[in-house]
């Protein structure tokens, strides 16, 4: 999982986005923690281990900050609007299965019922 306070991570980040100074850092470090906690919140909430070294929850965690970096000021009648992109919503639906089938491996249940 990519951590706002590791600043390897927030260089590779910034290099993703493609951001070339350090002017928004603090505020990509907000929207990097922003976007760790919605994911988590959609998926679900866990030890921690589920999320580590896992691939899609990083590239998913990295698209969703680029959309908040990129569509900050994005309202309409004063309701700030967050559409989770299509990538991400695709990513969000196969880590929530993946995160299912974890947590039975957990509980023993093999069978997909909890």
């Amino acid at each position: 999982m990519l951590n706002p306070e590791n600043q390897d991570d927030m260089d590779f980040l910034m290099l993703s986005l493609r951001v070339d100074n350090n002017d928004d850092e603090l505020l990509l470090k907000k929207m990097l923690a922003t976007a760790i906690d919605f994911l988590i919140g959609k998926i679900g909430i866990d030890d921690g281990l589920f999320y580590e070294s896992n691939n899609i929850f990083d590239t998913a965690t990295i698209f969703m900050t680029d959309h908040l970096y990129r569509t900050r000021s994005a309202t309409v009648d004063n309701i700030t609007i967050i559409n989770v992109p299509l990538n991400v919503n695709t990513m969000i639906l196969d880590l929530k299965a993946s995160y299912k089938a974890n947590q039975n491996k957990k509980a023993g249940d093999y069978s997909g019922n909890n």
